[in-house]
């Protein structure tokens, strides 16, 4: 009467990968042609009859990604080839047996976007390319707040997150980078700012989802296609010190006019003008703020650290 497999299941290429449970391997990783010769185990990876539970399953080309439990690590992401020797944990975000419990794991234009914790409470989202893994940002979100889904619109990557600890999500996009990883609110000024973000759905080009101003749930969509240029650098930019006083040196090599914002994370103006002689003075409270630099049509968001 015992089960023989779990219930998380995941087709890459001409192989289905499973949870296959036996008495003497516990539920681990094992894989299926459709045959029987062609059904066996990966790898036994937390050793014994302990069960690993592998699920969450993406893959990049020929590598499956997916978050595996054992006792000497936790539950952190794993990554395999098909092959024992090519199953390997890819890193121990929570130092030690504790787990970082990778969740919403995505594979968007081949790298892997997810939220992780390395406190074991407060959860941070992730990027991986197959060889580098980069915390993009620190949300400290509850877990709750991350169960969102990604949606990719014209190669920029949206998402719900509540980055403001008050329980609520609001929509974020990133292009893979920790400079590219802002509110929608910080980018596009004007932009209203809902919050209980979620449902994301992509169709005929925009997003759609549900959320909130200050009455109940509605129906909201965003459509980047005209704004897409916001998203633009600036040639050879250099901003510097960073982190700084107040003071910000802007060197460029396009002879134009620049305008600047500086934001707070939750999109409040802090400072906006002109650029001067290549530089900004403003006054601010110690934190991280995002500045917005914009020029005929191209602009770019950098953060910045006022010590």
């Amino acid at each position: 009467n015992a089960s023989g497999c779990g219930t998380a299941f995941h087709k890459a290429g001409n192989i289905i990968y499973l949870q296959g449970i036996t008495p003497f391997y516990g539920n681990e990783l094992w894989k299926t042609d459709g045959t029987a010769a062609g059904t066996s185990l990966v790898s036994d990876i937390n050793d014994g009859s302990s069960s690993s539970n592998p699920s969450s399953f993406q893959n990049v080309g020929n590598t499956i990604y997916f978050k595996a439990t054992t006792g000497e690590f936790g539950s952190e992401l794993w990554k395999s080839d098909g092959t024992q020797n090519g199953t390997s944990l890819v890193s121990d975000i929570n130092i030690g047996f504790a787990s970082s419990n990778p969740n919403q794991i995505a594979a968007i234009n081949g790298n892997l976007y997810f939220f992780a914790t390395d406190d074991g409470i407060h959860y941070d989202l992730y990027n991986y390319n197959g060889t580098n893994l980069i915390k993009l940002a620190n949300f400290n979100a509850g877990f709750t707040t991350v169960l969102t889904n990604f949606i990719l619109l014209n190669s920029v990557v949206y998402f719900a997150v509540d980055s403001d600890n008050d329980g609520k999500r609001e929509l974020w996009q990133t292009n893979g980078t920790t400079a590219g990883t802002v509110s929608l609110q910080s980018v596009y000024i004007g932009t209203i700012s809902p919050i209980n973000v979620s449902n994301l759905v992509l169709c005929n080009g925009k997003i759609f989802f549900s959320s909130q101003l200050a009455g109940g749930m509605e129906l909201y969509a965003f459509d980047n296609l005209a704004l897409k240029t916001n998203i633009l650098n600036l040639e050879n930019l250099s901003i510097y010190p960073n982190p700084t006083t107040g003071n910000l040196n802007i060197e460029t090599n396009l002879n134009a006019k620049i305008k600047y914002t500086i934001s707070d994370l939750l999109g409040k103006t802090i400072a906006n003008g002109d650029v001067q002689n290549n530089q900004i003075n403003f006054e601010a409270q110690k934190g991280i703020y995002l500045l917005k630099l914009e020029s005929e049509g191209s602009s770019i968001v950098k953060k910045i650290i006022k010590n």
